[in-house]
């Protein structure tokens, strides 16, 4: 094979034993020793089959820790290679990101500054891409944390908490590709 040729992998014979084995070394090998081949591997494997997404969140989501930093991080990596891998696509509708949601939280609360201000750096990154429901609900939950994130002693988690806030809720506009509900009156037609 070369570069930049495609392969159809469903055509490929054992592409279903290679893609298990694949994925039981995902659950089982160190996230942080995961070398880039496999992580490049993981998004290749998302962009050919969307159907695995879930598959691999949940793997991901079980190997996350809030008080361990490197598999923290490791596990935000990765899942900001796997958001990336399919996007600009919506994510498929039978995907669940209730559990994505949780590990973030769980990972924002961290005692460990570096987890919650990652976590809270692929909230920023990815909120818009995880659907309208849990947009909202990871907002509100963040709204309810003011007095935490808003006067964390990280003055990283405290920008990084006040950049979602000012971009991600002052200044959204929904997708190109939904129509708006409501649209602001112009300047111009009330003159």
């Amino acid at each position: 094979m070369q570069p930049g040729e495609e392969v159809v992998w469903r055509d490929v014979p054992g592409a279903p034993t290679l893609i298990k084995a694949f994925l039981l070394e995902m659950k089982q090998r160190p996230l942080h020793l995961w070398p880039e081949s496999m992580v490049s591997c993981l998004g290749t494997l998302l962009r050919e089959n969307r159907q695995l997404l879930q598959v691999c969140v949940r793997i991901l989501i079980s190997r996350s820790s809030a008080l361990h930093l490197r598999p923290s991080l490791a596990v935000l990596q990765h899942l900001d290679v796997v958001m990336r891998s399919i996007a600009p696509e919506p994510l498929p509708q039978t995907f669940s990101s209730e559990p994505l949601v949780r590990m973030l939280q769980s990972l924002a609360e961290s005692e460990h500054f570096k987890v919650a201000a990652s976590a809270l750096i692929f909230l920023y990154s990815h909120l818009d891409a995880l659907g309208d429901a849990a947009r909202i609900k990871s907002l509100e939950w963040l709204h309810a944390r003011f007095a935490t994130f808003g006067l964390h002693w990280s003055r990283v988690v405290r920008t990084i908490y006040f950049h979602i806030a000012v971009i991600k809720v002052l200044h959204w506009a929904p997708p190109p590709s939904q129509s708006p509900t409501k649209r602001p009156i112009s300047s111009s037609s009330n003159s």
